[in-house]
C-alpha cells in the first residue's frame, strides 16, 4: 500500500510539473507578441522619457525565465525516460535562470537610476530658474558648478553639470559601470567559493551548499537596496508620467 502511494504520489508531481510546462511554454508566444507590441511605441515621447528600450529588455529577460521555467519543470517531471537528458535540461534550466535573473535586475537598476537622474535634472533647473527671477545676480556657470563635489548626489546642481550629465546621467556609461561592478564582485565571490571548496572539504556538502547560497543571496540583494535607495531619495514632483508609482510597485 504504501509502496502504490508512494508512486502515485510521483505521478501526480511529474503531471503537475508536465501542466506547468505547458503553462510556460503557452504563455512565450503570448509574452513576446505583447513585448513587440509594447516596442512599437518606440518614437513615443512618453515611451522614450521612461526608458522603454530598458523595459524591453527587462521583459524578455522575463520571457528568458520563463524558458528557463519550461526546461526545469520538463526535467523534473519525468516526460522524457532520459536521465542525461533531464540533467542536461536541469542545468541549462538553472543557469539561464541565473543569468536572466542577473541582467534583468541590473537592468532595473538601471532604469531606475536613469529616471531618479532625469527628475533630479529637472527638478535643478525648475528650481534655480525660479530662483534667478526673483535674484538678477544668480548665475550657475561652469566655475559655480565645478565647486560642487564630485559624488555629491544631494545637491542638485550636481546634476545639472555638463561632465556628471555625459556620464552618470547616460545610460550607456552607468550600464558599463553597474554591469561590470556586479561582474567583478561576482568573480570574486565564485572565486572565493572556490577557494572554499578546495581548501576546506572538511566544512561537508550542505556546509559548502549554504556559503554559497548566503554569498550570492547578498549579492543579489544589493541591487533591491539600491532600488529602495533611489526611490526614497526621489523628490516630490508633478509626475504626470506617473514614475513614482511605479517604483512602489517594482520595490
Amino acid at each position: 500500500m504504501t509502496f502504490y502511494d508512494d508512486t502515485l504520489g510521483q505521478q501526480i508531481i511529474s503531471v503537475l510539473f508536465l501542466l506547468f510546462t505547458v503553462l510556460f511554454g503557452l504563455s512565450l508566444p503570448f509574452c513576446c507578441y505583447l513585448i513587440y507590441q509594447f516596442r512599437s511605441f518606440r518614437d513615443d515621447k512618453r515611451f522614450r522619457k521612461r526608458h522603454g528600450n530598458l523595459s524591453v529588455y527587462i521583459s524578455l529577460t522575463f520571457v528568458g525565465e520563463l524558458f528557463s521555467g519550461c526546461l526545469l519543470t520538463l526535467a523534473f517531471s519525468g516526460f522524457i525516460n532520459n536521465d542525461d537528458v533531464n540533467t542536461v535540461m536541469a542545468w541549462v534550466g538553472d543557469v539561464l535562470n541565473l543569468i536572466c535573473y542577473f541582467v534583468s535586475i541590473h537592468c532595473l537598476l538601471l532604469r531606475f537610476w536613469a529616471l531618479y537622474y532625469d527628475i533630479r535634472y529637472q527638478v535643478a533647473i525648475k528650481e534655480n530658474v525660479w530662483k534667478s527671477l526673483i535674484d538678477a545676480n544668480l548665475s550657475v556657470n561652469d566655475e559655480h558648478l565645478s565647486q560642487v563635489s564630485k559624488f555629491d548626489i544631494t545637491n542638485d546642481l550636481w546634476f545639472i553639470n555638463k561632465k556628471n550629465k555625459d556620464t552618470w546621467g547616460n545610460t550607456k556609461y552607468m550600464a558599463k559601470v553597474i554591469f561590470s561592478s556586479s561582474f567583478v564582485m561576482v568573480m570574486l565571490a565564485t572565486a572565493c567559493l572556490i577557494a572554499i571548496e578546495l581548501s576546506v572539504p572538511q566544512l561537508g556538502l550542505t556546509r559548502r551548499r549554504g556559503i554559497i547560497e548566503i554569498v550570492f543571496t547578498v549579492l543579489f540583494t544589493l541591487p533591491w537596496l539600491c532600488l529602495m535607495f533611489i526611490y526614497h531619495k526621489t523628490p516630490t514632483f508633478h509626475d504626470s508620467y506617473h514614475l513614482k508609482t511605479e517604483m512602489v510597485i517594482v520595490h
